[in-house]
């Protein structure tokens, strides 16, 4: 693989090769922390917010205080959150929530081949004048932000059979990432010594919810809501310039405004559900709804500094070519059918029809049941078919990704470029699903679960490797046509050259099993509430689609993409907790074991290495003592301070050969308990 960033999925949380890139396009930062729940408002059931919401109770206020940092230095952490419940009368309640955290950045990359470079540090010995040198790329790390988040949830009722309920959150975020150190020589009137880019980002996010439901002719229920949802982040290149701009007119700005990300929802439902007695255990229960969803994305370009020629360094403003605005709806109708034909025997049937403005027609399905044996033993089960279409970040997204040494364009797929590399726009996922599982309670104390899972799916939507059209071991003519065509302007500097797409090219298959046991220990001094739980997962491509014709001889899919996929999670984790509590202490203890964990990469295409990890195990602790009203705790994550292995020695070589600031990166970016090492803090929560 190249050292150009690469895009993994747009639509979740792509993270650039090179910067800790954060662009959540579609999920959002308040929309992280709550989850929209429609049904059961009232207090006779719990929402699924997973908040308890009383008909009356007094008011209740929660200040929580705390901070840590990494053991090795960085990551300060500090946040504050506050919540209040209100009962403010018989059948009405409201809850406030708002939170606010800072966090700062951390280090842990190597010294960039570049600035001990002899030949280099002959041109430009005003290198070692830079704070901090060698150390001068701080690409591998956490960066900086600070987040603020609020939330309110509330309802009344309208008449003794209807309520009304509505829910939001509103959230700000200001982040900055570390780009690729850039030499003297780059732009030496601007920045004698080099300098280091950031990328910035401003994010605003929030979502709504209003509904009401109720039951008529006392027995059918029924749940109408509306959800509206709005993801927004301006992303912004600072503390760089733009060497073109600089040279062909003398001047060029510092600070860029690279372009927007825009994403929107809205989801309304109608739920309708009842009871019938049919003389059996239990009541059949059907339930059926509607549901009609509206999705926008959009890609606004930056100024005209940031994306004239090859654009402002580390990170090109969007180009005329990346913009624009796209939208579709989605049309769904669903029935459910629950039932206890005997008192050891639950079945359930499902089944949804779904129409996409943009992929036509889907009807998905569920068969699940449990038989209960005895009340210590019971199997459960179920069959499903699944659909996924793609985001419309996935259809859409578009941007050029770029580096000291290279320069990847992510093409749309169904863009007129991507025609040229035979990629003709993404077609839906199709997915089928098996599970099979004992659930055990032999002892009073003691219970066990044990699942065992297979999912396929077909036309698995997955980023390519990456396609070089020059620079590589192989290059595809097709490949620098294609870029043209999107109108891009690369750097003519770098040495390497290329894109990356998303594309609909292999099938695959998921095997697993999931284990949970909990157990329950009485002692003179407290208790201990023992808890267990394993994984093992393994994903294997059992097909892959020709690459088309253009791309030839390279493959669409290198290595190095099968692997993200087959080798780079581990196949198994297994979690050991123990939770102690006497009077007003506790210590929470756990251990988590990380199975293997590996990838192959490469600098140019050419040459393929195995970056492994090894099995690590990771220990969590926290102690706590509860006074009153207020409740400290201390604690670890990774108490030990354990760190991922480094990474092939040997494809550092390569890359410190090549002047590729990928040596940086001397910690794998796949480890599953990151890069840092211990964290350490401690916490303080005040309940009135």
């Amino acid at each position: 693989m190249s050292d150009a960033k690469a895009i993994e999925r747009p639509d979740l949380v792509p993270v650039a090769h090179g910067a800790r890139r954060v662009l959540i396009l579609g999920a959002g930062i308040a929309g992280l922390t709550a989850r929209w729940c429609r049904r059961a408002i009232r207090h006779r059931r719990d929402c699924r917010c997973g908040q308890h919401h009383p008909a009356q109770e007094p008011v209740r206020r929660r200040l929580a205080l705390g901070g840590g940092g990494y053991l090795d230095g960085g990551g300060d952490t500090g946040n504050l959150s506050a919540n209040i419940g209100l009962g403010a009368r018989q059948g009405s309640f409201l809850n406030i929530t708002a939170e606010t955290r800072a966090h700062e950045r951390s280090d842990r990359g190597a010294i960039d081949p570049r600035v001990v470079n002899p030949a280099n540090l002959e041109t430009m010995p005003s290198m070692t004048l830079f704070p901090g040198y060698p150390y001068v790329n701080r690409i591998q790390g956490d960066a900086k932000y600070q987040l603020s988040i609020a939330s309110v949830n509330g309802g009344f009722d309208l008449t003794d059979s209807t309520q009304f309920y509505g829910f939001g959150t509103y959230g700000k975020k200001h982040a900055e990432a570390f780009e690729n150190y850039r030499v003297p020589s780059c732009i030496p009137q601007m920045y004698p010594f080099g300098f280091n880019p950031l990328e910035e980002l401003q994010e605003t996010d929030f979502g709504a919810t209003v509904g009401v439901k109720g039951k008529v002719f006392d027995s059918w229920g029924w749940d109408l809501a509306s959800t509206y949802g709005k993801d927004d982040i301006e992303v912004n290149t600072i503390h760089s310039g733009n060497v073109s701009l600089f040279r062909d007119t003398g001047s060029s700005p510092s600070d860029f405004h690279a372009g927007d990300f825009i994403a929107t929802q809205w989801t309304t439902n109608l739920d309708i559900g009842r009871d019938f007695d049919l003389g059996l255990t239990s009541p059949l229960n059907v339930a059926f709804g509607l549901e009609h969803r509206h999705e926008s994305y959009e890609i606004k370009p930056g100024d005209p500094a940031s994306r004239y020629k090859e654009g402002s360094q580390s990170y090109p403003g969007f180009a005329l070519t990346d913009a624009g605005f796209h939208t579709r709806d989605n049309e769904a109708v669903y029935v459910d059918f629950a039932l206890s034909p005997t008192s050891k025997l639950q079945l359930d049937v499902a089944g949804r029809y779904e129409h996409f403005s943009d992929f036509g027609d889907t009807t998905v399905g569920k068969i699940t049941g449990r038989y209960d044996f005895t009340p210590t033993i019971a199997l459960r089960g179920t069959f499903s078919t699944g659909f996924r279409a793609p985001t419309l970040a996935e259809e859409y997204y578009s941007a050029t990704n770029v580096s000291p040494t290279s320069a990847f364009v992510q093409l749309p797929p169904n863009s007129p470029a991507a025609a040229l590399v035979g990629i003709n726009g993404l077609k839906p996922e199709d997915a089928t699903n098996y599970s099979l599982g004992i659930v055990l309670r032999p002892l009073e104390r003691f219970m066990a679960t044990l699942d065992a899972y297979q999912i396929k799916i077909k036309d698995r939507i997955v980023g390519s490797g990456s396609l070089f059209g020059a620079g590589g071991a192989i290059n595809s003519p097709a490949v620098t046509a294609a870029i043209a065509a999107n109108g891009n302007v690369l750097d003519s500097t770098v040495t390497q050259t290329g894109i990356n797409i998303f594309a609909n090219g292999l099938d695959t298959r998921t095997r697993g099993a999931d284990l949970a046991v909990t157990y329950l220990t009485e002692l003179r001094s407290g208790r201990i509430d023992w808890s267990l739980g394993a994984n093992y997962n393994q994903t294997d491509v059992t097909k892959v689609n020709a690459t088309p014709a253009p791309l030839a001889p390279q493959s669409l899919f290198d290595v190095t993409a099968i692997s993200d996929l087959e080798t780079a999670s581990p196949k198994y984790r297994a979690v050991l907790g123990a939770l102690w509590t006497y009077d007003r202490f506790s210590v929470n203890l756990r251990e988590t074991l990380y199975g293997p964990a590996s990838r192959l990469q490469s600098q140019n295409g050419g040459t393929y290495y195995k970056v492994g990890i090894g099995a690590t195990p990771i220990t969590d602790l926290e102690i706590a003592y509860q006074a009153s009203s207020l409740r400290f705790s201390v604690g670890a994550n990774n108490i030990f301070n354990r760190y991922p292995d480094k990474v092939n020695a040997d494809l550092i070589a390569v890359y410190e050969a090549a002047g590729s600031t990928a040596a940086v990166a001397q910690y794998p970016s796949f480890s599953p308990f990151g890069i840092n090492g211990g964290y350490y803090y401690g916490r303080l929560v005040f309940s009135f």
